[in-house]
């Protein structure tokens, strides 16, 4: 949004997927609408603030450095926005996976070919996001299954235990997320293709604030940091700000997948 004039971006939706229409020689051609429909995506600010003081950076041990305190205000952004895309999950409308039971590969299955009847283009990615348990519950289902041939990827899927990328499954790409939260009965991750969901983020003119040599932003991303010193404190705050808003901009490239937690 940065120069745009607005905290808020607009992003059209485009109908490219439409057939000819019969037409009569010498008829116009009837038009049909190139832009179905728009979904905005509201910037807002999110902060996170540490202030070490300076007796217990004096005493050291184990303190952080001020380097590490810059490094977790970019991880605690990264966590904000995965919380903030994990909450819209619960909006999608379609969805599988039976409220209150475990979830099984049948239900993965399902919420694959969910996708299939919405015409998601595999080719561009397909990803499922889900909980640590629900991961370990597919698992569980999956080796339970016969007459499947487990590929490479199948077999780390099946081996992988932590957070973060797990391995890729019938070729979906699967990330296993403590984000994902429960509703109070069920987890509520998600498979989505390419584009289901966006985002907008903004960094501020720091040259013409005439801050630019106080402030920390790695390669023009939208998180960046300021380091200030508070003599009279004692200390020093370390300030991470970050511009972003989250939105589902188009729900037939989603699948809810619930279980229960």
């Amino acid at each position: 949004i940065s120069g745009s004039g607005s905290t808020v971006k607009e992003v059209s939706r485009f109908n490219d997927g439409q057939a000819m229409a019969d037409t009569n020689e010498g008829a116009d051609a009837a038009s049909q609408d190139f832009v179905s429909s728009s979904v905005t995506i509201t910037v807002a600010r999110k902060s996170i603030m540490r202030d070490p003081s300076d007796l217990a950076i004096m005493a050291g041990g184990n303190f952080p450095s001020l380097e590490s305190f810059g490094e977790s205000c970019f991880n605690s952004a990264s966590d904000k926005f995965t919380d903030m895309l994990a909450a819209l999950f619960s909006t999608v409308t379609a969805v599988k996976g039976t409220s209150g039971a475990t979830l099984t590969y049948d239900d993965f299955r399902d919420a694959q070919a969910q996708l299939g009847l919405s015409l998601v283009d595999p080719s561009d990615g397909l990803f499922c996001v889900l909980n640590p348990k629900q991961i370990f519950e597919l698992k569980d289902s999956y080796r339970g299954e016969t007459g499947v041939e487990i590929s490479r990827n199948q077999g780390a899927f099946l081996n992988y235990s932590g957070p973060g990328y797990v391995g890729t499954l019938d070729g979906v790409d699967l990330i296993s997320c403590n984000s994902v939260a429960s509703d109070g009965t069920d987890y509520i991750g998600c498979m989505y293709g390419y584009s289901a969901f966006g985002y907008a983020d903004g960094l501020p003119d720091f040259a013409r604030m005439g801050i630019e040599n106080a402030v920390t932003a790695p390669d023009d991303q939208a998180v960046w940091v300021e380091m200030i010193r508070d003599p009279k404190g004692g200390g020093i705050e370390v300030v991470g700000n970050y511009y972003v808003g989250v939105a589902l901009i188009e729900d037939a490239r989603a699948c809810r997948i619930r279980s229960v937690d």
